[in-house]
């Protein structure tokens, strides 16, 4: 990943920790390059986010009987960032 991606930008309103899980999800689902974030996200990129964050807050955002656990408490913040219909 290119160090300037790895900068929060001014419009994000989460931490560091939220910015850095959001990166290495899009990275994983080799998506970051085709998402812009040095600027607000178009609400189709919004969109295609949060269906990205759903799905790896389902994979690994629970423990146990659907306990959420801390990366799933982070994944739900990016979530209600990104969300086009809020």
């Amino acid at each position: 990943m290119e160090p300037q991606k790895l900068l929060k930008p001014s419009w994000f309103p989460g931490n560091g920790e939220s910015y850095a899980i959001l990166l290495a999800i899009l990275d994983k689902q080799k998506r970051a390059p085709e998402i812009d974030l040095s600027e607000f996200p178009s609400e189709a990129q919004r969109q295609e986010i949060c269906e990205v964050l759903t799905d790896e807050l389902l994979t690994s955002g629970f423990e146990d009987e659907w306990k959420i656990n801390h990366r799933g408490d982070l994944i739900e913040g990016l979530i209600d960032i990104f969300n086009p219909y809020v």
